[in-house]
């Protein structure tokens, strides 16, 4: 029996093809697990956030009531408009 050139060159091509599917595979499977590890760190990250903000408005809130908390807000860098300054200011009118 007489072999053919053309049967070896479809064999190395579907070999090179399934080697490829395998690799494209693992690739796949593995950017997939990175992209859920990603996405709990966001959720994690949002969590912090919207609590972080949460106590941020409520230590605001609670500074209208009681200025001793002005001096810790001021110490992180939050400035609190003044009530005085507010009122004495009035903004421009629109057109």
């Amino acid at each position: 029996m007489k072999s053919n050139p053309l049967t070896a060159i479809l064999l190395a091509v579907l070999a090179l093809s399934a080697i490829i599917s395998l690799v494209l595979c693992w690739a796949y499977i593995h950017n997939a697990t990175q992209l859920r590890g990603y996405q709990s760190q966001i959720a994690a990250v949002r969590n912090n956030q919207a609590a972080t903000g949460a106590l941020l408005r409520e230590a605001i809130a609670y500074s209208k009531t009681n200025s001793d908390m002005r001096p810790v807000l001021s110490s992180f860098g939050i400035q609190m408009p003044d009530s005085t300054q507010a009122s004495n200011h009035p903004r421009a009118a629109s057109k």
